[in-house]
């Protein structure tokens, strides 16, 4: 499998290459992500795990989601038809999976953000509804459903720290502040339109560890996440990156999927397992879990969307 996923990647050398090292076997430094990881980063040498925090983000809304709506494909005529479109099936597999990989064992909190504020900014500009109630339903509606969710997708992976999210919305001040000081440390300005984008780039920065008071931090995300367009002026001392293959399906990317072809929280007992993909995408706490038959896979793969999903 990981011959597959490094033939993906031929067309990204991008991120084979400068700061970024190819792991190209398992690394006990990243505990139960060297199953995943693929590129590594950063200030390893003064790696502890057990003083480090684990960081990582999830998105709002994944990509076809927000197309659907940018499109007019939903149309939402009020904020509570958005908010009831939102709980029906928030959160889906692949944005718990890409939020915040899986946090080392020995790490004693994972810490993870929540793009409220910036997706109800998009969501209002192509809707009409109030940018403020917009972040208000994302940031309940997570606090309700989703944290749960993320909490035990780790804790099915075998992680037992403290899990916390943070929220854009509540820290608006500090990342204006952050694209503030990159512009004054490179002399140059960043375009009114894409500054959302650039408070985004700046979490994978030594700055994001100074926002949330860290000394030091992992930043895991998908590896295409860890491409930035800003040159990063920051030292890297006390940050490690991990880039890690995102969640897939035959057809590639499921965040380029709409939600009927996802799993998520309303679907998830319909699930059929697929060999490879379930393998490699679905937590199982199984040293070869490509050794079980494709029946073993689905039981174990809807007992964990179960525990996911709804505690059980």
């Amino acid at each position: 499998m990981r011959n597959w996923i490094l033939g993906q990647l031929k067309s990204r050398e991008i991120f084979l290459e400068g700061q970024f090292s190819q792991v190209s076997q398992d690394d006990p430094r990243h505990g139960a992500t060297s199953k995943k990881v693929l590129l590594a980063g950063g200030d390893w040498k003064n790696f502890d795990p057990n003083r480090t925090t684990w960081l990582g983000g999830i998105c709002s809304l994944a990509t076809a989601d927000w197309e659907e709506i940018r499109s007019g494909t939903i149309v939402f005529p009020s904020v509570a038809s958005f908010e009831e479109w939102m709980k029906r099936w928030y959160p889906r597999i692949d944005q718990l999976h890409d939020a915040v990989g899986i946090p080392h064992k020995s790490s004693p909190e994972t810490i993870y953000v929540v793009e409220d504020s910036f997706f109800a900014r998009r969501v209002a500009q192509k809707t009409g509804l109030p940018e403020q109630d917009l972040a208000a339903v994302f940031r309940q509606v997570h606090q309700e459903i989703g944290h749960a969710c993320v909490s035990r997708w780790l804790e099915n992976y075998g992680y037992h720290g403290k899990v916390q999210a943070v929220y854009t919305s509540k820290l608006e001040n500090e990342l204006e502040l952050a694209v503030r000081l990159w512009e004054r440390k490179t002399g140059k300005r960043v375009n009114p339109a894409g500054r959302d984008w650039a408070k985004v780039e700046l979490m994978y920065t030594t700055i994001w560890l100074d926002i949330l008071g860290l000394r030091s931090g992992v930043i895991a995300e998908p590896m295409a996440h860890l491409e930035m367009s800003l040159k990063n002026p920051w030292e890297s001392t006390g940050l490690y990156q991990i880039g890690y293959f995102p969640f897939w399906s035959a057809g590639g990317q499921t965040r380029n999927l709409p939600l009927p072809q996802v799993t998520h929280r309303t679907n998830w007992k319909d699930f059929q397992a697929e060999r490879h993909w379930t393998a490699v995408n679905l937590a199982f706490n199984a040293r070869d879990p490509l050794g079980f038959s494709l029946e073993q896979m689905q039981v174990r793969a809807l007992k964990d969307l179960a525990f996911v999903y709804e505690g059980t």
